[in-house]
């Protein structure tokens, strides 16, 4: 099951977004039990991450570092352009 529907996005009206915007995306792992989940497997994958025609399969505690991570980035680079310090 695609996320974000990537087939369907239409690269030349998300060009401005980035030219790898509309290659992002995530698919479940259809196979991800119950058990998977309560207890965080670190060995099976929670879902599939695509970016660039490039496939990676992440577990959830990979999953929610990359959101941890993604959250810092916009952070700092709200912080930075906030206080004026962001590159000229």
């Amino acid at each position: 099951m695609s996320i974000n529907q990537r087939y369907g996005i239409n690269p030349e009206k998300t060009a401005k977004k980035g030219k790898l915007f509309h290659t992002i995306d995530y698919e479940l792992n259809s196979n991800y039990s119950v058990s998977d989940f309560k207890n965080k497997s670190t060995v099976i994958p929670a879902a599939s991450f695509f970016i660039d025609g490039k496939e990676f399969k992440l577990t959830l505690h990979e999953i929610e570092r990359m959101f941890e991570s993604s959250e810092a980035v916009i952070k700092t680079l709200y912080t930075k352009y906030r206080i004026g310090i962001l590159g000229k």
